[in-house]
Parts: structure tokens; C-alpha cells; sequence
């Protein structure tokens, strides 16, 4: 049994970029999650590529307001081809 090892990487997308994506049909969102981390306040997040479990796509790191421990992590992936 092989394990798939999910990556994630820097890209030069915007926020932007990814939300016009979901638009179009070309991505959605696949679920949110905490995670450890830290992402400023003062800026909107982070955009990274994303190859793993839940397809192919980007996730978006944005800062929690509660904490500076964790983010909350969108991940937006391809829709599955029928």
C-alpha cells in the first residue's frame, strides 16, 4: 500500500484569483479546518498551492481572531471528473 503525501507550496495567486476561480465553477470548497500556525492580522492570508487527499487545488491560510496558535485553512479543490 502506497501513501500519498500531501504538499503543499507557495504560488503567486491572490485571494482574488481563487474566489474568481469558485465563480467560474472551476474549484470549489471542499471543507475549512483549524491548524497550527500564524498568518498576521493585518493582512487578508496566504495562498499555496494543493496536491493531497482532497484532489487538486489551492488552500488559503487566513488569521483567527481568537488566536495567534492557529488559522483557519480553506481548501479549494478541482470538482471530480464523473
Amino acid at each position: 500500500m502506497t501513501h500519498q503525501r500531501n504538499t503543499v507550496s507557495r504560488t503567486s495567486a491572490t485571494i482574488e484569483q481563487v474566489e474568481s476561480l469558485r465563480e467560474a465553477g472551476k474549484l470549489h470548497i471542499h471543507h475549512q479546518a483549524a491548524c497550527q500556525g500564524y498568518v498576521s492580522r493585518k493582512s487578508a492570508g496566504r495562498v499555496l498551492e494543493y496536491h493531497g487527499r482532497y484532489g487538486v487545488g489551492y488552500v488559503i491560510d487566513t488569521p483567527r481572531r481568537d488566536t495567534t496558535r492557529y488559522i483557519h485553512r480553506t481548501y479549494y479543490v478541482q470538482p471530480k471528473q464523473a
